[in-house]
């Protein structure tokens, strides 16, 4: 089947067809000219139901500039995004989150290798390597939520950066830990630590795979267990500094805001 739209030509595609519950078919269909331009998209329910539509509201043909579909110019400025916070008048909630520390732990010769935490106030900085080498860092404020892997050799994977609807903004959606019965405790690094499961007030968070943690009084995880969906980490602290780091050292690498590591032109 074929419509006009704006003046173009544009052929209707079902793109997938999803069993969403029994009896009923949940159709994806998009109408796209001949050279893959998307005109109009629509999610069809039971009996024929639009749930969702999104419509081209206007459509030109013409030579576009480099800088017209180059990324914006904030987007590899961390200072952007770390000053958004102050720009806004936001709830303050409290925080099951340790506060002000740096703890190191070291994993096996599967899964992950290791896995360096920090938290500076609001600011809380992962840091994780995987068994293949590749890393990943992930630091959040509770309104800002940043992500990054990379390759081993360094090269850039992804990087997404999220900031909280100011409604969301503030609130601490992490988990607390519900110990595991029969109660069992182990001394390392000079602390105690109880085994413990995700949880949030008064019940235990239904996950798959296993995750246990042995964690201090205050939440910080000593040993670490999880296997989901073929993902491996068996992780023992080797190092509690109970002190708040560097602002610095909750930040992006550097190497992440390197618009050539992304193969794009920078600016200018």
């Amino acid at each position: 089947m074929h419509e006009r739209v704006l003046g173009e030509d544009c052929e209707i595609w079902r793109t997938t067809r999803v069993q969403a519950i029994a009896g009923a078919d949940l159709e994806l269909l998009s109408c796209d000219t001949a050279d893959g331009v998307q005109l109009w998209s629509r999610a069809v329910g039971f009996r024929g139901v639009i749930i969702a539509e999104s419509r081209t509201l206007s459509f030109r043909r013409r030579p576009v500039s480099r800088d017209e579909v180059r990324p914006p110019a904030d987007l590899l400025r961390w200072a952007y995004w770390r000053n958004l916070p102050a720009r806004e008048v936001l709830p303050v909630w409290p925080s099951r989150r340790p506060r002000d520390y740096e703890l190191h732990q070291q994993g096996g010769e599967h899964g992950e290798r290791a896995r360096l935490l920090r938290s500076h106030g609001d600011w809380t900085y992962t840091d994780r390597i995987r068994g293949w080498g590749g890393r990943h860092v992930r630091i959040d404020n509770r309104i800002i939520l940043f992500d990054y892997e990379a390759e081993t050799d360094g090269r850039p994977i992804a990087l997404v950066i999220h900031r909280l609807h100011p409604g969301q903004a503030g609130r601490d959606d992490s988990s607390g830990y519900l110990p595991i019965a029969p109660p069992a405790s182990e001394r390392l690094i000079g602390e105690t630590c109880t085994w413990s499961n995700p949880g949030t007030i008064g019940e235990v968070v239904r996950i798959s795979g296993d995750h246990r943690y042995c964690v201090t009084a205050d939440g910080l995880p000593l040993r670490v267990i999880e296997h989901h969906h073929g993902w491996i980490a068996n992780l023992t602290a080797t190092r509690l500094i109970r002190r708040p780091p560097p602002l610095d050292a909750v930040m992006p690498p550097a190497e992440a805001f390197d618009w050539a590591r992304w193969g794009i032109e920078p600016l200018g």
